[in-house]
C-alpha cells in the first residue's frame, strides 16, 4: 500500500520503505517464551531449548512468575546476539530476568546454558516489584562479561543488557547509511548535531567522524555509560552524552551546547511532544 498515492502531498514527506533483504535469524534481542524463534540466532535457539527444558524440571523450584498473584521467580528470559570483534563469530547473552536475587536456583540454568560456546556473558536482572518489565532494579554477572560487542558501519560498540540496540544490525546498516544521506553533513566538520533519545550513541557516532561535535540525551543511565565506553573504543572525542528525561526538559535546556545544525530523533512523535523545537 502506498500512503503517498492515497494522498499526493504526502510524496516529499514519505520515502519509500526500504525492505530488509533477510527474513530469519536476524533479531539481535528478543524476550522469549516460546520453544523456537525463526527470526533469532540458531546459538540462541540452542540457549532457549536448553531453558525450556531445565526450568520445567520441579526438583529444581524456577516457578514461573504470574503476573496476577505477584508469585514466581523466572519473570523473563532475555537473549541478545552481538558478534567477537576479532574472529566474527556469534557471540550471546543470556539475561535471567527473576522476581529476587537467587543465584542458587538459577545455578542449574547457568551450568547448562554456559556450556553452548557462543554464550558469553550470562546476567541476571532482579526485578522486585509488581511490574512485569525487563528492566531489573539491580543487575548481577553470573558468568562471562558484563557486555557484548557488535559492529556498525565500521565502529565497534559495546552493548549491556538494559541498552537499546538496533535489534536487526544488518538492516541497521542500511538504515544508518541513509541517515548520514538524509542528514545533509557538510563534511568540512563544521556541523553540530544533536542526537535524541540517543540509546547507546550509535547513530551520533556513526555521524561524527563528519561533523564538528555531536550532542546525544537519554534517559537509561546504563545506556550513557555506554556511549561514552563506545565513543572511546573508537577514539572519538567530539561526542558528549548527556543523562536526562527529555520529557521533563526544563527551560535552560540547550544552555549546554551551541545551537544545532542538526537534530536526530528516533521517536518524532514523542520529540514532537517535548517542546525541545520551542526551546
Amino acid at each position: 500500500m502506498s500512503l503517498s498515492r492515497n494522498n499526493p502531498g504526502l510524496e516529499t514527506v514519505l520515502k519509500p520503505i526500504v525492505p530488509c533483504d533477510i527474513q530469519f535469524n536476524y533479531q539481535n534481542k528478543i524476550v522469549l517464551n516460546v520453544d523456537k524463534c525463526l527470526l533469532q540466532s540458531e546459538p540462541a535457539n540452542m540457549v532457549l531449548a536448553a531453558v525450556q527444558d531445565c526450568w520445567r524440571d520441579p526438583e529444581l523450584n524456577l516457578s514461573p512468575y504470574n503476573a496476577r498473584s505477584h508469585a514466581g521467580f523466572l519473570k523473563h528470559l532475555m537473549l541478545r546476539t552481538g558478534r567477537n570483534v576479532e574472529t566474527g563469530s556469534q557471540e550471546l547473552m543470556v539475561n535471567f530476568v527473576t522476581s529476587s536475587y537467587k543465584p542458587e536456583l538459577l545455578k542449574p540454568l547457568v551450568d547448562k546454558v554456559s556450556s553452548i560456546p557462543e554464550v558469553v556473558s550470562i546476567m541476571n536482572n532482579v526485578n522486585s516489584s509488581v511490574g512485569n518489565t525487563s528492566v531489573g532494579e539491580q543487575e548481577y554477572t553470573l558468568y562471562g562479561k558484563e557486555t557484548i560487542a557488535e559492529v556498525l558501519r565500521g565502529l565497534t560498540f559495546q552493548i549491556s543488557a538494559n541498552s537499546f540496540f538496533q535489534t536487526n544490525t544488518h538492516q541497521a546498516e542500511v538504515l544508518y547509511k541513509l541517515i548520514e544521506e538524509c542528514a545533509g553533513l557538510k563534511g568540512d566538520g563544521s556541523d553540530v548535531v544533536l542526537d535524541l533519545f540517543c540509546g547507546t550513541g550509535t547513530i551520533g557516532l556513526t555521524l561524527a567522524r563528519r561533523a564538528k561535535h555531536v550532542y546525544g540525551y537519554e534517559v537509561v543511565p546504563q545506556a550513557i555509560t555506554d556511549a561514552h565506553k563506545n565513543a572511546q573504543i573508537n577514539g572519538i572525542e567530539n561526542a558528549t552524552f548527556i543523562q536526562g528525561d527529555l520529557n521533563k526538559i526544563g527551560e535552560d535546556f540547550g544552555s549546554n551546547f551551541p545551537k544545532p545544525d542538526i537534530v536526530i530523533s528516533v521517536k518524532p512523535i514523542q520529540f514532537a511532544k517535548t517542546g525541545i523545537v520551542s526551546s
